[in-house]
């Protein structure tokens, strides 16, 4: 005989815990977790939302089992400065071993954890409550962490839009025809480290640091502006990677079966493996500088293959040059995703760096000195290289605003 449900609607102004022998529990309005308020949901509890709002003011606990999951389905949560999680003693508000069926989590100036969860047909969406200057004072303290689940996208555009400082790692990530971006991070979200597979658009957009994701199915991989774009593993899209960004660090990354590699108008590209990208490797986009891409190996040494799959100055006067000498002569071993993904803490926010360097495959031998005695396979100078390639990025930029400021001086 099928238990009678338990009818929840309105305020919330005392502590209240949501039992699996009252369950399943519909709400037949809106409901609304009061400031100061803990909502407890208890694990094997099934929450049918029916397509009403639940918003949390305060805190909101809903902490499944291995075992014995929790049931949210059908409408939207919305956390509006939310209790923040805290991982050091373990409170605040957590959405954890639950399954989510159509729910959309709207996460408003909120530092809260979503973890290990399935959600099927959702979105999760991310952002500062209030004015543009709230966001930007906002956004480098606030950090939602959304870890280890397994998200099936929904009919809404992007599966995850984050504007905050937002750590996303270990999803996995299923776009289905609707979602145009897998991961919209509009260059907040500190760390974007993922699975993630899609039939068209966008697979990330954004962020700061976008290290150890393995990316398939769209047409751009990883679109990313001023970042470190490292360890990824990107292939069968249409472009690999886009960058737009001056000084984008782009490293160690695998980019293979793509139809272009990388789409390009400036950044450092080193230490990659690009293989078998069907049209191009690197297809410099603008003509305003030319394209740092040594250190790479490109599937061959034969330097007329490697220049068959460049489009640079070479083939379009207008582009800037694609710089590829010297280059690896095997494989780079240490360009593949990171088998112990990113395990940040709540409010960490890494910069675009190089990462410390360590010892390196073997490099072309024609245009640079021979390997010291102390570093086999490595040629001597490579630290400083990689220390110049960062120190020059830093003046760019500094010339940049320079510039910028004399030009405005001047117009005074």
């Amino acid at each position: 005989m099928a238990q009678a449900s338990t009818e929840v609607v309105g305020i919330i102004n005392a502590d209240t815990t949501w039992t699996k022998e009252n369950s399943p529990y519909t709400l037949t309005g809106p409901i609304f977790v009061n400031n100061d308020i803990t909502l407890t949901i208890e694990p094997g509890v099934v929450v049918n939302l029916n397509g009403y709002l639940l918003q949390v003011n305060g805190t909101l606990v809903a902490r499944g089992s291995s075992i014995d999951s929790i049931q949210l389905n059908e409408g939207r949560i919305t956390f509006l400065y939310s209790t923040a999680w805290n991982e050091q003693d373990n409170s605040g508000t957590i959405i954890e071993n639950t399954i989510l069926n159509s729910v959309h989590m709207d996460i408003r100036s909120s530092s809260i954890k979503i973890n290990n969860n399935m959600i099927n047909g959702g979105f999760i969406q991310s952002h500062i409550e209030g004015s543009d200057t709230d966001l930007y004072l906002a956004h480098e303290t606030l950090t939602a962490i959304i870890s280890n689940n397994h998200i099936i996208g929904g009919s809404h555009s992007s599966v995850i839009e984050a504007l905050n400082t937002d750590v996303i790692f270990n999803n996995t990530i299923i776009c289905t025809q609707n979602q145009r971006r897998g991961i919209n991070a509009q260059y907040y979200s500190s760390v974007i480290s993922n699975t993630i597979t899609g039939l068209r658009g966008y697979g990330i957009i954004g962020g700061k640091n976008v290290s150890g994701n393995v990316v398939s199915g769209f047409e751009v991989g990883i679109e990313a502006g001023y970042a470190m774009v490292a360890n990824n593993l990107v292939f069968n899209n249409t472009y690999g990677i886009e960058i737009g960004g001056l000084g984008s660090i782009v490293q160690n990354n695998t980019i293979s079966n793509n139809t272009i590699g990388v789409y390009s108008a400036q950044g450092y590209f080193n230490y990659n493996n690009f293989e078998n990208n069907s049209k191009y490797n690197i297809y410099a986009s603008s003509s305003k500088s030319d394209v740092n891409a040594t250190y790479n190996w490109w599937g061959t040494t034969d330097t007329v293959l490697i220049d068959q799959k460049i489009y640079d100055n070479n083939d379009d006067f207008r582009l800037g040059k694609v710089d590829y000498m010297p280059f690896l002569t095997a494989v780079n071993t240490q360009a593949a995703p990171d088998s112990n993904p990113l395990t940040p803490t709540l409010g960490a926010s890494p910069s675009p760096t190089s990462p410390s360097p360590s010892t390196s495959p073997s490099q072309c031998p024609i245009t640079t000195p021979q390997a010291s005695s102390t570093q086999t396979g490595v040629l001597f100078g490579l630290d400083w290289m990689k220390t110049a390639i960062i120190i020059l990025s830093l003046m760019v930029i500094l010339l940049v605003v320079v510039t910028m400021f004399l030009r405005k001086r001047k117009a005074k």
